[in-house]
Parts: C-alpha cells; sequence; structure tokens
C-alpha cells in the first residue's frame, strides 16, 4: 500500500456526516509552518495500533485524510484526521444523543486526546531519531468556529488554556 497512489480528499467529495454533536476542530501544527513529510502518515499508522481505534472505510480512502471510528464497541465516534498544509486537524463527530449507558461525548474526547499526545510522541521519538526535521516542535491549537472569526482570511485559534479563556472569552 502507497499512500502516494491514494487519491486527494479536496473537500468537493461528499463525505456524509450526521453530526449531533461535534467538537471544536483541533489542529496540530509545526513550528515550520508545514507538515513535516511523513509524519501525518505516521500518525495514522500509530493511531490505528490502538483498539479503541477501527479504521473507517466507507467514505473512502485518502492519501490525506482518514477516518476512524473510536469507541468503546456499544457504540463509536467518527473521528476524522485531515492532512492540511499547515496542520494536521482533528474532527471528533458524534452520530448519537449522549445517554448514561454510553460514554459521555466529554469523556470520549478527553480520552482521545490521550492517545493524540501518545501517539505524537511516539511519532516524534521517531523524528527526533532519524530526520532532519528533528528540531520542530509540534502544538495542540483549537481552531475558532466563532461567528466573527468565519470570515476571517486566516487561520484563528482560540487562546491556549493557561491564558485562562472561557466559553465567553471573545477569540
Amino acid at each position: 500500500f502507497v499512500p502516494s497512489v491514494l487519491p486527494l480528499f479536496t473537500g468537493d467529495q461528499a463525505f456524509p456526516i450526521n453530526a449531533i454533536l461535534r467538537a471544536t476542530p483541533l489542529h496540530i501544527t509545526f513550528s515550520t509552518k508545514f507538515v513535516p513529510p511523513g509524519y501525518f502518515t505516521r500518525f495514522v499508522t500509530t493511531m490505528a495500533s490502538f483498539k479503541a481505534c477501527q479504521l473507517h472505510f466507507e467514505n473512502g480512502i485518502y492519501r490525506n485524510l482518514v477516518a476512524f471510528k473510536f469507541g468503546d464497541g456499544k457504540k463509536y465516534d467518527d473521528v476524522i484526521f485531515t492532512e492540511l498544509p499547515g496542520a494536521v486537524q482533528v474532527d471528533i463527530i458524534r452520530n448519537f444523543t449522549d445517554s448514561p449507558k454510553y460514554t459521555s461525548f466529554n469523556i470520549m474526547c478527553e480520552d482521545l486526546f490521550i492517545l493524540l499526545e501518545e501517539s505524537c510522541k511516539e511519532v516524534d521519538e521517531c523524528f527526533h531519531q532519524s530526520s532532519p526535521f528533528s528540531n520542530i516542535h509540534r502544538k495542540f491549537r483549537f481552531l475558532c468556529k466563532s461567528v466573527e472569526c468565519s470570515s476571517a482570511a486566516y487561520v484563528h485559534y482560540l487562546k491556549d488554556t493557561d491564558e485562562h479563556q472561557t466559553q465567553s472569552d471573545p477569540c
């Protein structure tokens, strides 16, 4: 399997999602302002190794977009990883209503965030050992989707949590 022969997801293709809940998109950004070559492939391969993640092929296979089903076996949430020019975007989507018999959406997002961090650390170690990109630093940043920012011509991120931003704070 050679990822470069897969089609590129351009956003024009239909990717049907019936979201009941959707987390704020997370961007994994890099000090280089671009995704290091090979990072995305290694990252999604590492994510696929976790028991709670199952590859989700129903909507197609792309070299820059990989979908997973993530969950505890009762119900699954969709987690979509997209390689963008300057970041890896993570979208988390719940297609069913929260219920006491299922893991809450908030807890599921926290569990996934731990796996994201583990996967990134594993890929970072690989890059730091044998790559010209060994000095690259990455950061998790949440995309701002406020009405004021949605018309902006550039990507805008929420402030870091150490700045004590709340949901009602302006970006």
